[in-house]
């Protein structure tokens, strides 16, 4: 993630994975990002790396949804629920993508899509 922001780091980071993530997402978030996780933690972990770079960080908790996020990820697996797409930018094209959004009228979202090089 470094070499595609020139040293700098990512603005944000969305934890929806858990485990070891929070813990290298730290490595890669500028100074004064931002990480939201809605994955609890089973491990108490270090936050002293994101204090140093003054991140903020919010852990969003909702077990009651466990139930519905996993039907879900039951129906997304089967093939059964798909994202609505508008349109596809590369990561290059991100002036033309935002510029998608601006216009209005999309329907369903705008990807900008990361490939390795």
């Amino acid at each position: 993630m470094r070499q595609e922001t020139n040293g700098l780091g990512v603005d944000l980071v969305l934890d929806t994975i858990g485990q070891e993530t929070i813990q290298r997402s730290l490595e890669i978030i500028r100074p004064f990002g931002r990480l939201t996780s809605i994955v609890d933690i089973a491990i108490p972990q270090s936050l002293l790396e994101a204090w140093g770079k003054n991140l903020t960080i919010h852990f969003v908790f909702s077990p009651q949804y466990r139930a519905k996020l996993e039907a879900l990820t039951k129906l997304i697996e089967r093939h059964q629920l798909r994202p609505v797409i508008d349109s596809v930018f590369s990561w290059d094209q991100v002036v033309l993508a935002h510029q998608r959004i601006e216009q209005g009228g999309t329907r369903g979202k705008v990807v900008l899509k990361f490939t390795d090089n």
